[in-house]
């Protein structure tokens, strides 16, 4: 009777073991991006991104050779309300129908940037940085037109990823 036993619990253990080890593959392959784990395709992200918007404690971060049409599409459609506009140099793309500030340190894309970022003062904030920095800052692998939402702390914190934006979800209903 012990014999017919241990063929089934033997097998039994080493088909668990393997469905955990295919969940935990699995898990690791879809938050291989540590940055961008929350996309604003989810309604529950999208929803906290507004909030969060709407009380002007977000910093947004996308690449300024990226197009920015349907980012400022976006922005108007999902995230109503003002932002001030920043960039390292002039841009003359104007997708966002308005003037960007320039900010000479943004060009520079060095390891004080989130430091510099928690001083650009209240409300939403929009940074338009040269190609390559926000890949330096989003680990690398980044897609072209991707958007980086970070939230604000208080005053010296230094803002924490929140959400990412692929162009795609910028056109979802």
């Amino acid at each position: 009777m012990a014999r017919g036993r241990f063929p089934l619990l033997y097998w039994t253990s080493i088909v668990m073991l393997l469905l955990m080890l295919a969940f935990t593959g699995w898990y690791f392959y879809q938050n291989r991006d540590a940055v961008c784990r929350n996309s604003i395709s989810d309604a529950l992200t999208k929803n906290q991104l507004q909030r969060y918007w709407q009380k002007g404690r977000i910093i947004a971060l996308m690449s300024s050779s990226d197009d920015g049409k349907p980012v400022a599409a976006g922005l108007a459609k999902d995230l109503p309300g003002d932002y001030d506009l920043f960039a390292g140099e002039a841009d003359e793309k104007g997708a966002f129908d308005r003037q960007a500030q320039i900010l000479p340190w943004l060009k520079t894309c060095d390891s004080t940037l989130l430091e510099r970022m928690t001083r650009l003062g209240q409300g939403n904030k929009l940074l338009l940085l040269p190609a390559g920095c926000l890949d330096n800052l989003a680990g690398g692998g980044r897609e072209p037109g991707l958007v980086l939402f970070l939230l604000r702390g208080e005053i010296g914190q230094i803002p924490k990823a929140l959400a990412c934006a692929k162009p795609e979800d910028w056109s979802q209903e």
